[in-house]
């Protein structure tokens, strides 16, 4: 009884703080409104949008608070509330436009700079803030090129899943024969030795269930054994099998979209010399899996957003779309900044910090705390093992074998010659050798503090206290 009351609380909170949302925004309309009319008005109704989003900031803080209190037993001094869209205590700067998964399933572009904010594309839950490092799409094409053998391939024919019509269709002719789009995206500066995750949207459109291959060729797929990878996808009993030929070792994963959309994708390590690749997409009989077959003009798909991208892992998870058009094209990093120095709560000789967060990849650092370009302290991902690292040698494993996509909770406690440290709820990790800077100012969220050194994930919600006991650490981190 007592969860179902903390549930009910966190959710009236929820509420409270959707309602001063909705508040804010009517205040905003109402600004731009007046500015029509008069300028005084507008004036006057720009500081009202002002107070009333300061008040949604207010609430949104208060209703986190809350739920961090309803779910650990504990209030924190500061809390940043991602997964209730509570961003007003960071600065975001990406110099490139990005994209996110939206409450129904589709996606969205963010402009320059803005926060991304992103959901489960299947269930709607918010899962807070998506930050990505500097990624390059190597595919000069994102949504094929035209042409092809056996098929009829039209541009921008289809609602895509960020709801403008720029999917792709692609439908089988009658003939007998291949049915595929040739060289269909050539990739360019592909480094041997280098792990790639290539991802692509796709949705049956037609009115008979296909089956499909996308996979790559010529260097540096074709190592020894004329390697080649990719995925084979099977819509009428949603089955995704490696595609390849030769040794290399193919991983494939796919996540549902929202309008009968399929997000798949495949990773290897390339095995062949660098250089440049093409890929290929190709129907296969749904009987016999042959690429050779008499086609249905009642057979197609959509496609959109192709990418391939260098990753860490073989399990990384699909990074968000990159759209070129002719060239490569490369998303900048998401450098999510806190000023610790406008958060009266913290104390920088001596804190405890709760993060909750989900990797979508297995190396990188996760969060970082310090001044200037020097640490106090980051939670560094290192090929899967999550490791809490300072500037003066600091290094304590805090959890070994994480996959993309886990989620985590870790609560920390900084101090002189005192550092514990707990994640999923497991005993504190300890330090008694940690000399404190005690000038932290700044708070980096997804990469160090200099901005590099990213790592792909999702961060929930941070919260800030005073030094707490090792006890609470780990209560707290089994949350």
């Amino acid at each position: 009884s007592g969860a179902v009351s903390a549930q009910a609380l966190a959710e009236a909170a929820q509420t409270a703080a959707e309602t001063a949302r909705a508040g804010a925004e009517a205040a905003e309309t109402s600004a731009g409104t007046s500015e029509t009319n008069a300028a005084g008005s507008a004036s006057a109704a720009a500081t009202s949008a002002s107070s009333a989003s300061g008040a949604v900031a207010d609430a949104i803080i208060a209703a986190a608070r809350g739920t961090f209190r309803n779910r650990f037993g504990t209030l924190p001094s500061a809390i940043m509330g991602f997964d209730l869209g509570e961003v007003s205590q960071i600065t975001l700067n990406r110099a490139t436009m990005g994209f996110t998964n939206t409450d129904g399933g589709g996606i969205e572009s963010k402009a320059i700079d803005a926060t991304r904010l992103t959901h489960d594309p299947e269930t709607g839950e918010p899962l807070g803030l998506l930050l990505e490092p500097q990624q390059t799409n190597h595919m000069i094409h994102s949504d094929l090129q035209s042409g092809g053998t056996g098929v009829t391939n039209t541009a921008e024919n289809a609602i895509a899943p960020d709801g403008t019509m720029t999917a792709r269709t692609i439908f089988q002719t009658a003939d007998n024969g291949g049915h595929l789009v040739g060289n269909a995206v050539n990739t360019t500066g592909l480094v041997s030795g280098t792990r790639y995750i290539v991802v692509m949207d796709v949705k049956d459109i037609g009115s008979v269930p296909t089956q499909h291959a996308f996979y790559a060729y010529s260097a540096p797929f074709d190592g020894a054994g004329g390697d080649y990878f990719g995925w084979r996808w099977d819509f009428a009993t949603e089955t995704l099998t490696p595609y390849k030929t030769g040794s290399s070792t193919v991983m494939v994963g796919y996540q549902k979209l929202g309008a009968g959309w399929y997000r798949l994708r495949a990773s290897v390590v390339a095995p062949g010399a660098s250089g440049t690749s093409g890929f290929i997409l190709q129907f296969t009989d749904g009987i016999g899996g042959s690429t050779s077959f008499t086609g249905d003009t009642n057979a197609g798909i959509a496609v959109k957003g192709c990418r391939c991208i260098p990753v860490s892992s073989a399990t990384a998870c699909a990074p968000s779309q990159v759209d070129t058009d002719g060239s490569q094209v490369t998303r900048s990093a998401d450098l999510a900044t806190v000023d610790l120095s406008t958060v009266s709560a913290f104390r920088p000789d001596g804190f405890t910090l709760l993060i909750e967060a989900e990797i979508r990849d297995d190396h990188g650092v996760l969060l970082s705390i310090g001044t200037g370009t020097t640490e106090e302290v980051a939670l560094d991902m290192q090929s899967g093992a999550l490791h809490l690292t300072g500037a003066d040698g600091l290094d304590l494993t805090v959890e070994n074998s994480l996959t993309p996509g886990n989620r985590i909770v870790v609560a920390l406690r900084i101090t002189e010659n005192d550092v514990a440290v707990s994640a999923g709820g497991a005993s504190v990790v300890t330090s008694s050798s940690h000399t404190m800077n005690a000038d932290a100012d700044k708070m980096r969220l997804g990469s160090d503090l200099t901005g590099a050194s990213g790592l792909p994930c999702v961060i929930r919600q941070v919260a800030i206290f005073g030094p707490l006991p090792d006890a609470t650490l780990e209560a707290m981190s089994n949350g």
